[in-house]
């Protein structure tokens, strides 16, 4: 009984208490997780690398580079599009709003592009014990998936502002092109309205 009365009394309106977190904070969180998800499932817990070997900081780089790009295209996009609305553009928030094929292209090429600065970054960071080294491996200290994900998201961060810039300015100069030609049109009809009413005189 006390159930039925406990589901009867529930309002099916009211907003669960996950909606009022702001989408930034869910999809930083998003990001975060992919990033650390990518260097334990593809660098600490992938079995075709081999730690000990001369090249494997270059099969770790690709390794994480692939498997943060999949993460990215098949779990985080979607849900940042399933997030979005005509109140909260969560497009903002994310590097890449393509669709099919051409995105998961650009994730791969993101994913490659962006692990240049953090594996720099990373291995800065090990050198100088500031790592937080729970899930880093002893043969190579900078694949640890907890200051990944730190890392990750102040080099998207990074990325996403330079592509809101980058598209504000292109907003801006379009605009502009098409005042300068409705100003255009405005004078030129002007020119011929005064000419039309010379010609009358």
């Amino acid at each position: 009984m006390k159930k039925k009365e406990e589901f009867k009394g529930a309002n099916p309106y009211e907003t669960d208490k996950l909606a009022k977190i702001p989408s930034w904070i869910k999809i930083l969180l998003l990001k975060y997780w992919a990033a650390a998800a990518a260097f334990f499932f593809f660098g600490n817990a992938n079995p075709l690398v081999n730690p000990d070997s001369a090249n494997s900081p270059i099969q770790y780089y690709i390794w994480i580079s692939f498997g943060l790009a999949l993460l990215l295209e098949y779990i985080v996009k979607n849900l940042v599009r399933l997030m979005r609305n005509s109140r909260d553009d969560t497009y903002k928030q994310y590097i890449i709003n393509k669709k099919g094929v051409l995105s998961l292209f650009l994730h791969i090429i993101y994913g490659f592009v962006i692990m240049f600065p953090m594996y720099g970054t990373l291995y800065f960071l090990a050198y100088h014990h500031l790592i937080i080294n729970l899930f880093a491996l002893p043969e190579v200290p900078a694949i640890e998936p907890i200051t990944a994900g730190f890392v990750f998201i102040f080099y998207d961060g990074i990325a996403v502002l330079i592509k809101n810039l980058i598209i504000k300015g292109i907003k801006k100069y379009k605009f502009y092109k098409q005042e300068k030609k409705a100003q255009a049109i405005i004078s030129a009809a002007n020119i011929k309205k005064e000419e039309e009413d010379n010609d009358e005189c």
